[in-house]
């Protein structure tokens, strides 16, 4: 059956149309029927649809152990810059360091989220950090247009 189809294969699509209408019993057997239907099912058909891409792996965590975090990335620090804000009365503008480290990259806490990964601040907080730093803008800017 093989050497059949290599054979069909070679013939151009023309050829096997008129042999398959002819069907000339003498010469072709129920198989090379078959073969040939199939190849001029194939050489006819449409081409075929692209199978849908396999979804991306999620990526792995960037820090497995809270230990691995770097100081200025570790929820524990940021909070403290925080506090040091509000007890001296923005006299250290440690706000700033919070906001520009969160809005370039993520904060961890030291616990785990429900994928087992280091916990980081939500999106809530870079909203509220780019708020800050846009109310500091404004802030910058009437006090040096007064001058």
């Amino acid at each position: 059956m093989a050497e059949i189809r290599r054979k069909l294969e070679e013939k151009t699509t023309e050829e096997l149309a008129s042999a398959y209408r002819e069907q000339d019993d003498e010469n072709w057997s129920p198989e090379a029927f078959e073969a040939m239907r199939q190849i001029l099912t194939a050489r006819s058909a449409p081409v075929p649809t692209l199978m849908p891409k396999e979804p991306k792996p999620p990526e792995p965590p960037k820090y497995v152990n809270y230990s691995d975090v770097p100081w200025y990335r570790r929820s524990r620090t940021n909070s403290a810059f925080l506090v040091c804000h509000v007890l001296t009365c923005g006299l250290l503008p440690l706000i700033l360091w919070v906001c520009i480290n969160l809005l370039t990259g993520d904060i961890y806490y030291n616990r785990r989220d429900d994928r087992g990964h280091l916990a980081t601040w939500s999106n809530a907080n870079k909203v509220a950090a780019v708020v800050i730093l846009l109310l500091s803008l404004v802030f910058v800017l009437v006090v040096l247009r007064r001058e």
